[in-house]
This record gives C-alpha cells, sequence and structure tokens, in this order.
C-alpha cells in the first residue's frame, strides 16, 4: 500500500530537478485528496479526473512559481482544481489533445463511480514521469505546448515565447526570434507515417511543423506533443495547427502518429530559433514575455479591450492569488481563501511598455 512520501520539501525539490520518479511520488501521494476535492466541485467523474491531471500538468508548468504551503504541494493543487473546475472547457483546454489520446478502462466510471480511472491514471502518471524527466535542452517545458497555447484567462492572454509571435507581436522582448532555413516540405499522408526531410541546414535548431486535419483525430509528434481535430475543424483553413520539434542529433525526418485512415497534411521547415532578451525601459523595468528565463517586472498581454501591453507582474500576482498563496499555512486556509474569491472578478491595469500609460485591462474572473 502507499504511504505518502515523507519529506515532500526534499521531493518536490528533486522533481524540480527533472526526477520523473518524485513528480509522480506526489502524484500518487495527493490524487486521490485532490479528485475527492473535485467531486464536490463538479457531477461528472471524467471532467473530474481530467481537472485532477491538469492540477498536476499545471503543476510542473508552473513549478517556478510554486510555493510550498506547510511544506506541501497539496494546498496550491486544491486552488489550482478549484480555478479549472469553474471553467471546466477553457481549464482543460491545454491539454485536450493529449486527455482524449489516453486510454481508459473498458469498464470505464460512471456517474455514479468515485473511483479514479486506474488506466487513465496510470496513462497520466507515465505522461507526468516523461515531461519531468525529459532534458530540458530536449524539451523545454514552455514548448511542449501548441504555438497558440497563450494562457487563457477572462478575454485576455499572457503572452508566452512563442506565443508571441502567433499574437502578432514578432519584435515582442523575450519571445522566439524564428529564422526560416530553406523551403518546406509538404507531405499529405494517412495513419501513422514518418516524414522524410531534406539534410539538415548549417544553423537549424528546430523542424517548424504546420499540419492540416483532413479527418478528426489526434495527431501526435515525435516528442509526445500532439494537436486534436474535431468534425468541425476538419476542412477549415483553421483545422490544425502548429508546433515547433526541437532537432534531436542526425534528425531528419519527422513522424506523425495516429490511428489508421486518419488523414492529414503537414509542411516542414527548418528553423533557427533562439530567445531574444528582455527590454528595459526608463524606470529601469524589465519587460516583455514570460520564457524559460522567468517573469520580466511588466507581463507582455493582450487586454480585454483587444490592446497589446504589459501588467506589472507583482499586481498579477495579487490578483491571481499567488501572492495570498505564499501566506497560507494549511490546506484548509487555501479552501476558504478559494470560497471567498467564488463569483469574484479582478481586473488588472494594462500599461504600455513605460508601466504608466493605461491602454486596458487584464480580466481574471474566479
Amino acid at each position: 500500500m502507499h504511504t505518502g512520501v515523507v519529506n515532500e520539501v526534499e521531493v518536490w525539490t528533486r522533481a524540480r530537478a527533472n526526477d520523473g520518479r518524485a513528480f509522480t511520488a506526489l502524484f500518487d501521494t495527493h490524487r486521490d485528496r485532490v479528485f475527492r476535492h473535485v467531486l464536490r466541485l463538479v457531477d461528472n467523474v471524467h471532467d473530474a479526473e481530467e481537472i485532477t491531471s491538469a492540477s498536476f500538468l499545471e503543476l510542473w508548468r508552473r513549478r517556478a512559481n510554486v510555493v510550498l504551503v506547510s511544506d506541501s504541494v497539496l494546498p496550491w493543487l486544491l486552488v489550482a482544481v478549484g480555478h479549472i473546475a469553474r471553467n471546466v472547457s477553457p481549464g482543460t483546454r491545454r491539454y485536450r489533445a493529449l486527455f482524449d489520446s489516453l486510454p481508459r478502462a473498458d469498464d470505464a466510471a460512471d456517474a455514479e463511480q468515485i473511483a479514479f480511472d486506474p488506466v487513465f491514471s496510470a496513462a497520466v502518471r507515465n505522461e507526468l514521469d516523461a515531461r519531468v524527466s525529459a532534458p530540458a535542452s530536449t524539451i523545454p517545458f514552455w514548448r511542449r505546448h501548441l504555438r497558440l497555447g497563450a494562457v487563457i484567462f477572462a478575454g485576455a492572454s499572457i503572452l508566452i515565447g512563442g506565443a508571441a509571435a502567433a499574437a502578432g507581436l514578432l519584435n515582442m522582448p523575450g519571445a522566439q526570434e524564428v529564422t526560416e532555413l530553406g523551403a518546406s516540405v509538404v507531405k499529405t499522408g494517412a495513419g501513422t507515417a514518418t516524414v522524410q526531410l531534406r539534410p539538415v541546414p548549417d544553423g537549424a535548431t528546430d523542424v517548424f511543423v504546420s499540419l492540416t486535419c483532413l479527418t478528426s483525430r489526434t495527431f501526435t509528434f515525435d516528442d509526445g506533443a500532439s494537436i486534436g481535430c474535431t468534425m468541425d475543424d476538419v476542412g477549415q483553413a483553421t483545422g490544425g495547427g502548429s508546433y515547433t520539434l526541437t532537432l534531436s542529433p542526425g534528425q531528419q525526418s519527422v513522424t506523425i502518429t495516429t490511428a489508421p485512415k486518419s488523414s492529414w497534411t503537414i509542411a516542414a521547415t527548418y528553423v533557427s530559433e533562439r530567445t531574444t532578451e528582455w527590454a528595459t525601459n526608463a524606470n529601469g523595468e524589465t519587460y516583455g514575455a514570460l520564457n524559460q528565463g522567468g517573469e520580466p517586472d511588466l507581463i507582455a498581454v493582450i487586454a480585454t479591450n483587444g490592446n497589446k501591453g504589459f501588467v506589472h507582474a507583482e499586481e498579477l500576482a495579487q490578483a491571481d492569488g499567488s501572492e495570498q498563496a505564499a501566506t497560507f499555512t494549511s490546506p484548509e486556509q487555501a479552501l476558504t481563501w478559494q470560497e471567498s474569491m467564488v463569483g469574484k472578478t479582478v481586473s488588472v491595469p494594462v500599461y504600455e511598455n513605460d508601466g504608466e500609460t493605461l491602454i486596458g485591462e487584464f480580466t481574471i474572473q474566479y
């Protein structure tokens, strides 16, 4: 029988150092406690399983800003699932393709069953192990998600690295600078197939892949990232997505994994990518997009009115609960705060890069 981790601070430290076994130990320890809490918030077992899973995926994605409460990640997870449960579809959108691709038990739980599907749980656990254990130089955590995967709040977006380019902010400090190297290789296929590319040009760091769905299905790349398409996507100009694969030594191909007879078209292009530096304004504040280096003083966002600007990092931390979480000393305190925020809307001013000229607001709905 699993008895949980003994020293969670030590285990969390190892997990942050890419120890997959340490992170999955945290999953084993807290999964059921988080799942039971989510079942009080939603009335669908599958939703509860996905919300629980999303909270652990978010724990890893946001690990740099996670603060332990009473030497545990549990309070952070309980607050996280509260946010996700209030908006289930947007809250799990980032991981929709992943969840749709994972197996479930043949006798999947019905609405009256409260046990976490063991097959789905094992698949999520394996995914967590793979993501945590992947060397940062091979599969950076901020690029395992689709290029269009900016974090969505109430009508606003925080821009992360490559997502700044997708939002039209090509010169955003801290964003990815992408240079195409040579012509694209275009291929249409069905089922799982490997597309051969041209010889790797000098300076290439990645392969940028644009995928168009010809049937509804999930299409998975070499590193486990995936794009999911519904019937509504098929035949549409936006039916699909794009993704950047880090080149492995000697790699000259891209493999698409999907079900038999599932059709797709890809255009693959060698590119050179680098993360640009944040800029500094006249007040000495850094500004730009979130990236692997952390966060600048002024974080790039798209305001609710569509204006592109910046929010002060400390104001965002206060609005999204990060600042409050640092003061919690127990899971009960975290839950009390979470319940006190239900239904509230918090707005953060959005400025020009001087941090003073107001151009809109960034809204978070609890």
